[in-house]
């Protein structure tokens, strides 16, 4: 009975050891997951990363562009079909940073712009006549334009997802 428990501990030992190895090893690899796909996305020393001190599996990235700027990403990891796949907060930071910075050097009136993780920007106007609307529209234009000629790492190669929502008139 002694020799089966001495057993179980060393192969309960085994095991702990061998997991703890996969998991520095699986640290190891998404790191270098996460410099190819900053290499591929921002292009070879365009950026300085660091971990991050408050969590070791996240690491914060400065674009060499902007560096006042920070974002996070990591390699997140699915439990239920054993998958991995990139997350990063990057759109979401420059995003806010590029809605905080047209705000202060425009005036949008009683317009606003709020970030949308699936949409990007959602550009909310309330008009009572075409006239309004028009004005809205042209400050819609104008952060479109502003995001575009600012902030390039934000703007999709497919273009600048923004939802135009307006209310109080019906056409």
């Amino acid at each position: 009975m002694k020799l089966l428990k001495l057993i179980l501990i060393f192969i309960t030992i085994l095991c702990a050891v061998f997991l703890l190895r996969g998991c520095r090893r699986s640290s190891e690899e998404d790191e270098k997951r996460i410099v190819r796909w900053l290499n591929d996305t921002y292009g070879e020393n365009a950026y300085t990363m660091k971990k991050n001190p408050e969590n070791k599996r996240y690491f914060l990235v400065r674009l060499n562009k902007y560096p006042d700027l920070e974002f996070s990403v990591t390699i997140a990891r699915d439990v239920k079909t054993r998958s991995s796949y990139l997350w990063s907060d990057v759109d979401e930071v420059f995003c806010e940073y590029a809605i905080q910075q047209f705000k202060q050097s425009n005036d949008i009136g009683s317009d606003r712009i709020s970030y949308d993780e699936d949409v990007y920007y959602v550009y909310t106007t309330e008009v009572n006549s075409l006239e309004e609307l028009e004005s809205s529209y042209d400050r819609m234009l104008r952060f479109i334009t502003f995001v575009t000629e600012q902030y390039p790492t934000i703007v999709d190669p497919g273009g600048l997802n923004v939802k135009f929502h307006v209310r109080g008139i019906q056409l």
